[in-house]
């Protein structure tokens, strides 16, 4: 069977440029735009697992860090509090609210 556009193909081509002119500096095979990977997932997301699950780990390993510096910071807080024989302002403000209490409460 010979060839039945007999010279339009060049027409349909330019008609289809000027429809999508997008398509005319696009680069890659329509095949490369519209297929999807056998696999079901793009390369990138082969690894998206154990990169979260590392990412996890790191976290975790960074809260605990945090969480160890900060009880050894009140630790080392709580000596030095001990050694000078003070009281920190929470607790100065609770004795002396609940002095302020039972001095009214004896009042009474």
């Amino acid at each position: 069977m010979h060839n039945q556009n007999k010279g339009y193909a060049s027409q349909e081509k330019k008609d289809l440029l000027q429809d999508n002119p997008i398509a005319a500096h696009a680069g890659g095979s329509w095949m490369s735009k519209h297929s999807q990977s056998g696999f079901g997932s793009s390369p990138l997301n082969q690894n998206a697992a154990a990169r979260v699950k590392a990412d996890n780990e790191r976290i975790a390993k960074g809260m605990a860090a945090n969480a160890k510096k900060a009880a050894e910071k009140k630790a080392k807080q709580d000596k030095e509090r001990k050694e000078r024989g003070t009281k920190s302002k929470a607790r100065q403000i609770l004795d002396a609210a609940k002095k302020t209490m039972t001095d009214k409460i004896s009042k009474v």
